[in-house]
């Protein structure tokens, strides 16, 4: 792991090996069955977002079983507006997709129904989390050539956040030298590997358009 700063913020992230890590203890324990998509082409390398206002994760995987890059996304002074904050995250995101020359990814976004740290604040901090949201689906829209957006719910089949966590950090080892106090790394890697596991299998399965994807 490595801590390093872009656009101003600083952020934690973990790169992998070159190695190829099992995957299958993932599959089946947290992600459920999903309907599949059309075949169509599809990018290999992929970012998965697990959006907020004060700390985002993130992860870049190469298919299902690698994960390139990987780390938490922070403002630059969490004092600071809720959308300089948020922008601080996007533009470190941007970056992130630049550097791995990214045409595909996935974001996590909300139907309402979100968990109470969110909703503090009298209902401001549900109406910032949803800025962090939209602010991250449409960036990621507009600069990859696929995305998919997915809610919480859907993905995690209700599988609560540790459990989720423990199934990452039992694939990845790797994973388990990086700073995640909310587990917001572990949710995006999670994310990323719902993607290739539910929406591209059996085969790689993609789309050239932004789709909300629900489980069947």
């Amino acid at each position: 792991m490595h801590v390093g700063s872009s656009g101003g913020s600083r952020f934690s992230r973990f790169s992998d090996g070159p190695g190829r890590l099992e995957c299958r203890a993932y599959r089946g324990r947290v992600l459920g069955p999903s309907r599949l998509l059309e075949t169509m082409k599809h990018p290999r390398k992929i970012i998965a977002i697990d959006p907020s206002s004060k700390c985002t994760g993130y992860a870049v995987l190469d298919g299902p079983c690698k994960i390139i890059d990987a780390g938490l996304l922070k403002p630059r002074r969490q004092s600071h507006p809720a959308i300089i904050r948020i922008g601080d995250m996007v533009n470190d995101a941007l970056g992130i997709i630049a550097e791995h020359d990214l045409k595909g990814g996935v974001v996590e976004i909300t139907e309402g129904k979100v968990s109470r740290r969110h909703g503090t604040g009298g209902g401001a901090g549900l109406a910032v989390y949803g800025m962090a949201v939209g602010a991250f689906w449409w960036a990621m829209h507009s600069a990859l050539g696929m995305c998919i957006a997915t809610t919480e719910n859907n993905w995690t089949h209700g599988v609560t956040k540790a459990r989720r966590a423990v199934v990452v950090r039992g694939m990845f080892p790797t994973y388990r030298s990086i700073d995640d106090p909310g587990l917001d790394v572990a949710d995006a890697i999670g994310l990323g590997l719902w993607f290739f596991d539910s929406v591209c299998a059996p085969g790689w399965i993609g789309i050239d358009s932004p789709v909300m994807v629900r489980g069947g």
